[in-house]
């Protein structure tokens, strides 16, 4: 989903550097935070407290549960899709395609972006990084969200920007295409199947597939 179908680092970003502010602890700019997304927000809160220098009496646990206080009131507010994603999404429901989402961001933050973005009508299943007892780069979590969106594993591939994706998708295994617009560094394509340069190219990559 992040760095995938959405550019939601300006609302992440924000949302880090309010709970660091509270706290009277130095601030990242959104660049900084961008390399922190991608493992959930219980490692994106540890780094940025990291980044930040806090100290082992600002209790982590409760951080993330104040960072997730302030970030899902706001998680549409500055978070928009990735040009041509909508588009990307009708051509695979028109070819009778499923798309699912398999996030490490909590499935009702999750939720909330695709019906704020109005794209929920073209995903037939989210399965977040609190919706099963596992998530990526657990491969499990590629299948239970297959399975709640009603589709075949031995059908499926995996979209993603990071090497959580990549690994999970390896481990299932199914194809792995790594979305090159995002906000993984290159070396997280290792293990992918194919890179894509652009969301368009999804359609037509799977077709090769």
């Amino acid at each position: 989903m992040d760095g995938t179908l959405i550019d939601s680092l300006p609302d992440l970003a924000e949302s880090g550097a309010l709970l660091l502010r509270h706290h009277g602890l130095r601030e990242p700019s959104a660049e900084q935070v961008r390399p922190m997304i991608g493992d959930g927000v219980r490692l994106l809160v540890e780094r940025l407290l990291d980044f930040a220098g806090a100290g082992p009496e600002l209790d982590r646990s409760a951080a993330t549960k104040e960072f997730l206080a302030i970030y899902e009131p706001r998680a549409a507010q500055h978070t928009r899709l990735f040009p041509g994603a909508i588009e990307t999404l009708k051509t695979l429901r028109a070819c009778g395609i499923r798309s699912a989402i398999c996030t490490n961001k909590p499935v009702a933050a999750a939720t909330a972006i695709a019906e704020r973005l109005g794209f929920s009508d073209l995903i037939d299943g989210i399965g977040g990084g609190d919706s099963f007892s596992v998530r990526k780069p657990n491969p499990e979590h590629i299948r239970l969200t297959v399975h709640a969106a009603g589709g075949d594993i031995g059908q499926a591939v995996m979209i993603g920007d990071h090497r959580n994706d990549m690994e999970a998708a390896k481990g299932v295994p199914v194809p792995g295409i790594f979305a090159a617009w995002g906000y993984g560094a290159d070396e997280m394509s290792r293990d992918a199947t194919i890179i894509a340069e652009n969301i368009l190219q999804i359609p037509s990559i799977i077709e090769e597939l």
